[in-house]
């Protein structure tokens, strides 16, 4: 995964990515596609690519894989 964070980078593209933990989440979420998928370098490129379908939105990575992706996050109300 830090091979395509690294490049993700280097190239100025910006990706929202959400480590889970110990706290369920689902409830700060909407929308979104299941994955379940190996993180590879290529997938996670072509997730935030601007082309894709799935590019608007965050990526969840849980169990060491990417569970979702196309989340959207809340907005916060602090400024």
């Amino acid at each position: 995964m830090s091979d395509a964070i690294e490049k993700l980078a280097k190239s100025k593209t910006g990706a929202l990515i959400v480590f889970s933990g110990k706290e369920p989440l689902d409830s700060h979420f909407s929308g979104g596609l299941t994955a379940n998928a190996e993180f590879s370098l290529p997938l996670i490129l072509s997730i935030f690519d601007s082309s894709s379908p799935g590019h608007e939105g965050a990526v969840l990575a849980e169990n060491g894989k990417i569970g979702r992706f196309g989340l959207q996050l809340p907005v916060s109300l602090r400024y």
